[in-house]
């Protein structure tokens, strides 16, 4: 069966701007894609002018450079106007199953007064003549409930269907509004309630938690001296490298710029500090090639802060004590990890 015109050039376009991200070494995270999937069609002239102008003057069209022409082209508000878009069809769709249920009580309710009516006229009839026509009443009535039972069926079974999918786009929606676009890692909305989440779990177990922040040595210098393409580079590396190194249950997050954070469940300080070591050295262990020109730029290496939950802290306090570990790390030589239990000695020392 041959699909029609218009499909057709939707799979162009969507083509169209799949090449055009992989061009730019972009994510191809549903709001990239929303971007470049307008930019192929057409739909603003405007926002192809400053895209076009961009890729002109010999420049891909960065992370950073993306994010800019979505706030000024899509606006800010994007991920809450579709939340409550869909989760309006959502409650929409709920109303109409109860409206169904309610007719479906209405019509049991009158069938069951009729049976009862039926009833007690039987029960006074004398004679063959006067059962006929309340059988016939009752076999007309049974067959109309019996049809609008079978409507009402399927339509529940579409509205089941229609409420899975809005379920998935609101999921869809959720995830793209707590994932940082650059990396795929958690954003900073994540962290913040994956913190709250990890809190309540802490109180209501008694089991610590442990918070890796971990920061990128030198970043500032090598994004100035390397360019913001190949810094992003770096801190899509990074990132990969992190969730690679811990387990499903732990929570990494890109905190901001280049710092990231990584939320432990039930690990205490000792053993956060071996996971990360591992983090640390499996990020030195990697090369960072320039993929424009094939350079070699040499390794990465990354600073990191340990901390313990304990019975008097806030979610502040815990952070702000992994902070101090890191900037220990980073003012005794960087790419080191250093915990909550060396941090005095370290101040002493200075």
């Amino acid at each position: 069966m041959s699909l029609p015109d218009e499909v057709l050039r939707t799979y162009q376009i969507a083509e169209h701007a799949i090449a055009k991200i992989k061009a730019n070494q972009l994510a191809a995270f549903p709001p990239n894609y929303e971007i470049w999937f307008a930019y192929a069609a057409g739909f603003n002239p405007a926002l192809n002018k400053k895209i076009n102008e961009i890729l002109r003057a010999g420049d891909h069209v960065d992370q950073a450079m993306l994010e800019s022409i979505r706030e000024e082209f899509f606006g800010a508000g994007s991920f809450e106007e579709r939340v409550d878009e869909v989760g309006g069809k959502l409650s929409g769709k709920v109303s109409e199953i109860m409206q169904l249920i309610n007719q479906a009580a209405g019509q049991t309710s009158g069938y069951s007064n009729e049976l009862q009516d039926a009833s007690k006229t039987l029960s006074n009839a004398d004679d063959k003549d006067m059962v006929k026509p309340i059988v016939e009443k009752l076999i007309t009535l049974t067959d109309e409930v019996e049809k609008s039972n079978r409507a009402m069926s399927t339509k529940l079974m579409d509205s089941e269907q229609e409420i899975a999918s809005l379920k998935e786009a609101l999921e869809s929606v959720r995830y793209e509004a707590m994932t940082d676009q650059l990396t795929g890692l958690g954003n900073r909305k994540r962290f913040d309630r994956a913190m709250d989440e990890a809190m309540v779990t802490a109180d209501a177990s008694g089991e610590p938690f442990s918070l890796l922040v971990c920061d990128i040595d030198h970043f500032k210098k090598f994004n100035d001296t390397h360019g913001h393409q190949t810094g992003d580079q770096v801190l899509r590396l990074v990132a990969s490298t992190i969730k690679a190194s811990v387990k499903t249950s732990d929570i990494a997050c890109r905190y901001g710029g280049e710092e990231f954070c990584v939320i432990l469940p039930t690990t205490k300080e000792s053993d956060a500090i071996e996971v990360a070591n591992a983090i640390r050295q499996a990020v030195m262990g990697k090369e960072l090639v320039k993929r424009s020109t094939g350079e070699t730029l040499g390794r990465v290496t990354i600073s990191i802060g340990v901390a313990e939950l304990d019975g008097k802290d806030t979610i502040q306090s815990v952070i702000e004590r992994a902070d101090q570990c890191l900037y220990a790390a980073k003012r005794t030589g960087r790419n080191r990890v250093v915990g909550q239990t060396e941090l005095p000695k370290l101040e002493d020392a200075a």
